[in-house]
């Protein structure tokens, strides 16, 4: 599961669950995953409430603390890579489970904590 969310303040955040392509640790997360409803390689569990709860991979708008909006990743790409100076970057083009889905893009490098 990767969480991300920004140090403070009103924000958007994601998690993910995130299936790797690889039967080992030392393999590493990096690479592309798809968004996909069943339990496949290389794929960001799609988005879905579990009794009552968010499973899955979720975009979510807090203010004050408060969640005020959330939406289920339900198809797309997430790309993890890692850069020469240390940072990793993340690209997500995504849609969610509205009748006519919302378009939900992250693209953002930084330092993994």
């Amino acid at each position: 599961m990767i969480f991300m969310l920004p140090a403070e303040g009103h924000h958007d955040y994601f998690t993910f669950d995130l299936l790797t392509a690889y039967s080992d640790a030392e393999s590493g997360f990096l690479g592309t995953y798809v968004g996909s409803s069943e339990l496949v390689k290389a794929s960001f569990i799609s988005g879905f409430m579990d009794a009552g709860y968010p499973a899955g991979s979720w975009y979510y708008k807090q203010v004050n603390g408060e969640n005020v909006e959330q939406a289920p990743l339900k198809t797309g790409e997430f790309t993890i890579s890692y850069n020469q100076d240390g940072t990793h970057t993340f690209v997500l083009d995504a849609w969610d489970d509205a009748e006519e889905p919302n378009h939900i893009t992250l693209n953002f490098t930084g330092y993994i904590e």
